[in-house]
């Protein structure tokens, strides 16, 4: 830069490729009024300069014909807008490769955001940034392109490892990447396993720590992790998949020694979180609060406990992104606080007995009713729906719950809600036992609950296990479905004749969307089994031939089963064991985002059951 030009009344236009201009950004923005950006000679016009008042042509610091002949181009450019401004040639080093740093953002306030990260921002090409990172506005990153990589519960638009191919190329290509994170990138934000990426890529890749969520919200909040006498220790848990035993009953260990909790992304899975605990002898009045959208205009705290948790927070409409902190250290600094309200008692508005009945039947409770699992990934993946209907559903209070092996049953959770209205939506294909059975004497007597439809049959359905099917068979580079082929539907199976026409229906809805013969098999209390359908095809005149090598390149005789199951568990395993040539994953994965279609059954059957 010219030192001896008074450039402070100035807006300054930089013109040059990005990786040029950057170098010189810094400089300029201290000296000028304004700058402007332009990459490319084609890109400017009068309109494009209006305002400014001095130009530097940014270009490589390579011979000096070859700058000439840059700078030529440039002022072409300007007289052809017809501008006539002072004009600075720049040569700039070239850099031979690019970087990625790796920034925490902070809990959201960009004021949180450190020195380090904020001249990282600055000086990026391209920010590849996260749903939870504070907003990346002009003023932190003029100039700067911005590419949105967010994930919300459910719905994982870029996928993790295109994310990591994305930032990658950009740095080969010789940028410099700024991924941008909310908390900090090393506190489950997947930092490292992206840091391992950039290094097996031979990327020159740094970190710059960030204030985690996990210890600022709940500070914003006025509640301290730790506190002499209650706490001297605290203990940060991903709460995105459910618990298992092992974990519950180690973290039920440690809290009942005074240790804090601090659970992050565990609104869904909150219900397991607090029955696992209460089950592993964590006393049911431990205090409990979720602290949710910290540091925004939106910030909330709900006050309650483990025995109350799962009512109190569906009933205040908690929703990610929050922070759950369970722990004597709730009310360490807010004597007087009343559950559920996030405020003092003496500051919560009185309101009459008659307004609450009236709040809480405009918007009864969703009960998602699943069948129950012990398979880790089959939760997840069902956490996974429910946690997406929510995001949907601001409004409503959504609570998951079980009719069998996971808990609180579907009978604890309408006894807890008691006479607050709510509709229970089966999480279930068919109707059958559990709709006509557990879910009518869950509600028995009590006129304010209702059962919606179970979801099937509907072709949505269909349409979500065709999906799966073609998947499946991309995976393993299979030849298309020809007529040659046998496809089973393999179902649950259910000793009532509805729920077995039902399924009928479905193989005939999955029929018309492949285009070819469906037949439907069981996995229980109904026929055929899926292991004598899979047998009876490999026997049949157009199964001849039919090997387990049917799925690498030839199309004769395959057998293929479409899996028409909520989410992996039992059994699928079942299903896989029946020996098929390929068989396709149930309509819902943990690593995979939840199908559009389920969430809107979902949310249909709910407002279709309040709407009569």
């Amino acid at each position: 830069m010219h030192a001896h030009v008074d450039l402070s009344s100035v807006t300054v236009a930089l013109l040059g490729p990005r990786r040029l201009t950057t170098p010189l950004r810094a400089t300029y923005q201290r000296a000028a009024a304004g700058i402007v950006d332009i990459e490319r000679p084609e890109n400017l016009s009068a309109q494009a300069l209006s305002g400014a008042g001095f130009v530097v042509i940014a270009l490589p610091a390579v011979s000096d014909s070859a700058v000439k002949t840059g700078a030529a181009a440039w002022r072409r450019a300007l007289a052809a807008a017809g501008v006539a401004l002072p004009v600075s040639v720049e040569r700039v080093p070239e850099r031979t490769g690019g970087s990625i740093t790796l920034v925490g953002g902070g809990p959201g306030d960009p004021g949180l955001i450190t020195a380090a990260g904020l001249h990282a921002l600055a000086h990026a090409d391209v920010i590849f940034a996260d749903r939870l990172a504070p907003a990346v506005t002009a003023e932190l990153a003029p100039g700067v392109r911005v590419v949105p990589v967010g994930k919300r519960p459910g719905h994982h638009p870029i996928p993790q490892s295109e994310i990591q191919t994305l930032m990658i190329d950009a740095a080969l290509a010789g940028e410099t990447v700024v991924r941008f994170k909310g908390g900090d990138p090393f506190v489950f934000g997947r930092g490292g396993e992206e840091l391992v990426a950039c290094r097996a890529a031979g990327v020159d890749v740094h970190v710059i720590p960030g204030i985690t969520s996990a210890v600022a919200v709940p500070e914003n909040a006025g509640i301290p992790v730790t506190f002499r006498e209650l706490s001297r220790s605290f203990t940060v848990v991903s709460g995105h998949d459910p618990l298992d035993e092992d974990e519950l009953e180690h973290l039920a260990g440690l809290a009942r020694s005074g240790a804090t909790i601090v659970l992050l992304m565990g609104v869904a899975t909150l219900p397991q979180t607090v029955s696992g605990l209460t089950r592993h002898g964590l006393a049911a009045d431990t205090p409990l609060a979720v602290l949710e959208k910290g540091f925004s205009s939106a910030e909330r705290s709900t006050f309650s406990t483990l025995a109350t948790a799962v009512v109190d927070t569906a009933a205040a409409g908690c929703a990610s992104p929050a922070v759950t902190v369970i722990g004597a250290v709730v009310h360490a600094l807010a004597d007087g606080a009343r559950p559920g309200s996030g405020l003092p008692a003496s500051q919560v508005p009185a309101s009459s007995d008659d307004a609450a009945p009236e709040t809480l039947a405009a918007q009864p409770v969703l009960l998602a009713c699943s069948h129950g699992t012990g398979n880790a990934s089959g939760q997840a993946a069902v956490a996974q729906l429910v946690a997406a209907v929510r995001n949907e559903l601001e409004s409503v209070p959504v609570i998951d719950t079980w009719v069998d092996v996971q808990e609180p049953n579907l009978m604890e959770r309408t006894r807890a809600l008691g006479e607050a209205p709510s509709v229970i939506v089966p999480l279930l294909l068919s109707a059958g036992y559990h709709v006509y059975v557990d879910m009518a004497q869950a509600i028995e007597g009590n006129p304010d609950h209702r059962v919606a439809a179970a979801l099937g049959p509907d072709p949505r359905l269909a349409t979500v296990m065709a999906r799966r099917l073609r998947e499946a068979m991309q995976d393993v580079n299979a030849e298309p479905m020809s007529e040659s082929d046998t496809v089973i539907m393999a179902a649950a199976g259910s000793s009532q004749p509805d729920a077995v026409r039902d399924c009928r229906v479905t193989a005939d809805q999955l029929s018309h969307e492949l285009g070819v013969p469906v037949r439907v098999a069981f996995l229980s209390a109904a026929e055929p089994t899926v292991h004598d359908a899979v047998a009876e095809a490999r026997e049949s005149p157009r199964s001849a031939g039919s090997s387990s090598d049917a799925n690498r390149g030839g199309t004769s005789g395959r057998v293929l089963v479409a899996t028409y199951l909520l989410a992996p568990g039992f059994f699928h395993n079942k299903t896989v064991k029946a020996g098929a040539d390929i068989t396709a994953a149930p309509l819902l994965s943990p690593d995979a985002p939840t199908p559009p279609e389920l969430i809107e059954l979902v949310i249909e059957h709910y407002e279709q059951a309040v709407h009569g």
